[in-house]
């Protein structure tokens, strides 16, 4: 089985401010979860320089011009790239270009033998759980160097792209905890 690991952040940027454009979004009346589509990402970067960080609410990494070359030149694949506008204090960054590094691959828990409680949103289909008991998965082999678990914002990667953005110039503010998951029979 491919060990996976879920990515995390030393050093979380905030990413909506007012250079995000949003699109439409809905609203479940159910479980009062909303699906937001981002036209531009807009970040506040207080510290970040040239390196990663981890778009936690959204899923997907926001990397700097630099760091999303090293990506690409050790061919890393799973991943779209789009740009983003960042925020410096009160100053747009207009000499540096950011991006935002999506996911193309998903994956789908399984919650009929989910380790509970998996609770499925009979509206929009959400689903919540316990991830500390282990996660069971439809999927048993995965092409991607990035992956995105469908439904949640928990952005997952391989250990080859773990230890290429661990070697990133000027540090890497990503951590790796090893994603403990079951393949469904």
């Amino acid at each position: 089985m491919q060990r996976l690991f879920r990515i995390n952040s030393r050093n979380i940027p905030s990413i909506y401010d007012k250079n995000t454009i949003y699109g439409r979004s809905a609203v479940c009346s159910e479980c009062d979860s909303s699906e937001t589509t981002i036209e531009r990402l807009g970040a506040y970067l207080p510290t970040f320089k040239h390196t990663f960080g981890l778009i936690n609410p959204l899923g997907g990494i926001i990397a700097s011009k630099e760091a999303t070359h090293y990506l690409r030149d050790n061919d890393l694949n799973g991943f779209t790239i789009e740009e983003a506008l960042v925020t410096f204090g009160e100053r747009e960054s207009e000499n540096e270009q950011y991006f935002w590094i999506k996911p193309t691959e998903k994956i789908e828990l399984d919650t009929e033998k989910g380790p509970g409680p998996v609770v499925d949103c009979d509206k929009c289909g959400r689903r919540m759980w316990n991830e500390n008991e282990g996660i069971n998965i439809l999927k048993s082999s995965f092409s991607s160097d990035l992956i995105l678990v469908n439904h949640t914002w928990i952005t997952l990667c391989s250990e080859r792209f773990m230890e290429v953005a661990k070697k990133v110039p000027n540090k890497c503010y990503l951590s790796f905890e090893e994603w403990n998951y079951a393949i469904k029979d």
